[in-house]
């Protein structure tokens, strides 16, 4: 049996569904996370799921910001049980939680894990909220340099060559009539060699088959291209920070608990110290010991007592001593 989980941003964007058979399914910023959110206020290794005998559990692992189950901060590094359809809160995502399903086949994950590269592209998408967020080709020479060509969204295959017929046409005597395929995915854009007569090179390297980074600078024939995915650049930027460096959230709805605080759960609230009460109207100070169940009364009269006293005791002493 598997459990499956339902991940929705805040910022809108496609839900993603993700089934899992195993038994520790992680979840936070990191990029090797089973489930990635990519956004600064996530932790790194922000919570796992467990499963074991008894059920299923979350744990926060000890996160800048918490985790909310059904708008109730869960302690962190403690357990809490999981029900089905509980939702999980997690700054600015929420992930729907079921239990007891069947898990889909081979096909059934590969197309999960497909989507779940489009949330994350949709997830960087909002975030960056600009126009030329997506990856791009800028032409270097030739006629046609410093052009600008705007890659479109997944999937997509995009041939390259001199002959009209391609999609991007280049006015390049050396290449060939099809030269190139661009193949545009969720994981990012790869080049493959079309079986062209001069070949391509990625960053002075021949190549047949290369996925694509930001920066990339590919030599077809005469002219060169260089690759642009600022998507991919903040993605990495995200997923690179330390700890330290992850931001507060700020939670637009403060209602539903998502933004209270690591550890305020009322647990740790009952295990601060007892306030002192101070009764400044007369002589008293009035001190509240909730352990022993009483008001323990102190009064400055007693003290003036015992300070009289030792004073009186060693007046005795010293006559005693000087009429011997």
């Amino acid at each position: 049996m598997a459990i499956r989980l339902t991940v929705n941003s805040d910022e809108g964007g496609r839900e993603l569904t993700l089934f899992f058979a195993q038994p520790l399914v992680r979840i936070g910023r990191s990029k090797g996370s089973d489930i990635h959110l990519p956004a600064l206020e996530v932790s790194i290794d922000h919570a796992e799921i467990r499963s074991g005998l008894e059920g299923d559990f979350i744990i926060d692992k000890s996160s800048r910001n918490g985790t909310v189950v059904n708008g109730n901060p869960i302690v962190p590094a403690r357990r809490r049980l999981l029900r089905d359809g509980d939702s999980i809160r997690i700054c600015g995502f929420v992930i729907g939680y079921r239990s007891g399903l069947a898990a889909p086949g081979d096909q059934g994950m590969q197309r999960a894990r497909a989507d779940e590269y489009a949330f994350v592209h949709d997830v960087v998408r909002s975030r960056r909220k600009r126009v030329d967020a997506g990856a791009n080709l800028i032409i270097l020479n030739g006629p046609q340099a410093e052009r600008k060509i705007g890659l479109p969204d997944p999937v997509h295959h995009i041939s390259i060559g001199r002959d009209e017929k391609c999609e991007l046409c280049l006015d390049d005597a050396s290449l060939s009539r099809e030269h190139a395929l661009l193949h545009i995915d969720w994981e990012g854009v790869s080049i493959e060699d079309a079986g062209s007569k001069n070949g391509i090179r990625v960053n002075e390297t021949v190549v047949r088959y290369q996925r694509l980074r930001d920066g990339d600078e590919i030599h077809l024939g005469a002219t060169v291209l260089a690759f642009c995915d600022p998507e991919s650049v903040y993605l990495d930027e995200v997923t690179s920070k330390n700890e330290k460096e992850t931001i507060e959230y700020i939670n637009p709805d403060p209602e539903d608990g998502a933004c209270s605080p690591p550890g305020s759960d009322t647990e740790h609230r009952e295990s601060e110290q007892a306030p002192v009460h101070e009764d400044h109207a007369g002589t008293q100070d009035v001190k509240v010991d909730e352990d022993a169940g009483r008001l323990t009364v102190q009064t400055n009269d007693t003290v003036i007592i015992i300070v009289g006293s030792i004073i009186l005791i060693f007046s005795i002493i010293i006559l005693a001593v000087l009429f011997r």
